[in-house]
């Protein structure tokens, strides 16, 4: 069954209202002040004509504060490829380079790390850059340890699955 232009139309409609809502509440998370009505944002980007290639990457089209300061509303903000919106968020920026970060800072950088998993490719780069290079004092620290000392086979389960999966021509000396 076909859709008739004007469900097509309530269709597309929805999916702009849902892309407005998602930015309305990225800049809430923000806290960046929002003076857009739906409206008012919709004819920005209907004017502009770039609704098409609005996106997150390189070479599609955001909504960009000017400057990077002031409230997302329709006389600061311009409708921009990505890359030009980066580029201007990192220029002047000497957050990231040069200043020590407080304990507070590093704290939330570990937490937001915490399940992260690096990619094989930046897991071969860190290898290649570490061979020949000796070992710091905190990782021949992590390294004397094994990981099941003062563990049995009674009080832990993953030494008793270890024990039994043990060959047998080896057992007596775990015994």
């Amino acid at each position: 069954m076909e859709l008739n232009e004007f469900e097509k139309m309530k269709l597309f409609m929805r999916k702009v209202r849902a892309r407005y809502t998602q930015q309305l509440c990225q800049a809430r998370n923000r806290k960046i002040e929002w003076l857009f009505t739906f409206d008012t944002w919709w004819k920005m980007w209907d004017e502009s004509g770039k609704w098409e290639q609005r996106g997150r990457k390189s070479n599609q089209y955001c909504m960009a504060r000017r400057g990077d300061v002031g409230p997302y509303s329709p006389d600061n903000v311009d409708i921009v490829l990505c890359f030009k919106n980066n580029s201007d968020a990192h220029t002047g920026n000497t957050h990231s380079k040069g200043r020590a970060l407080t304990e507070e800072h590093k704290e939330k950088l570990r937490q937001a790390k915490i399940g992260h998993k690096q990619s094989d490719e930046t897991r071969l780069k860190k290898s290649l850059a570490n061979k020949g290079q000796p070992w710091s004092e905190a990782r021949r620290a992590a390294h004397r340890q094994a990981w099941n000392k003062g563990l049995t086979r009674a009080t832990d389960s993953r030494v008793a699955a270890y024990a039994d999966n043990y060959p047998e021509n080896r057992k007596s000396k775990i015994d």
